[in-house]
């Protein structure tokens, strides 16, 4: 008899664990990730385009902002919610004078911050500018070179 109300006892649980584990999902929450930064010129603004990956996203847990240090000016870029788990984020820096570093991260509003993603450079020049300025400097030398002789 106490043999039998063990089994009993034993199979009970045995389902109840059963039944609770089916009504239990699985959180896999992460932190989230930057998995690109594009530096690129918008009518003399320099603009980033982040890429991120946050997963999974919903309505109560979703990527929130983005930071980007700039040599320790801090400017935070808010990130309206998104369904998509990897998606780009426009920050739009403003009128950047002279290069400098920059350092970027992502926050979730439940798990916080992203590894920092950089240094990158910003403003980065294009390969366009680079050869205009390359041939304008050359001109420039063998006009002075010809004036010499």
């Amino acid at each position: 008899m106490l043999r039998r109300s063990r089994v009993e006892g034993l199979t009970v649980l045995a389902l109840f664990l059963a039944c609770v584990t089916v009504f239990v999902r699985s959180v896999s929450a992460g932190v989230p990730a930057i998995l690109d930064v594009i530096v690129w010129n918008d009518g003399g603004n320099t603009v980033l385009n982040v890429t991120v990956s946050h997963s999974p996203q919903t309505p109560s847990h979703y990527l929130d902002r983005i930071e980007i240090d700039l040599s320790g000016d801090n400017r935070i870029f808010q990130v309206a919610y998104r369904p998509e788990n990897t998606f780009v984020v426009q920050c739009d820096l403003g009128v950047i004078d002279a290069p400098t570093n920059a350092t970027v991260r992502a926050h979730c509003n439940i798990d916080g911050y992203s590894p920092l993603y950089g240094p990158i450079l910003v403003p980065e020049f294009s390969h366009i500018l680079l050869s205009f300025l390359f041939m304008m400097a050359t001109l420039l030398v063998a006009t002075v070179h010809k004036r010499k002789q």
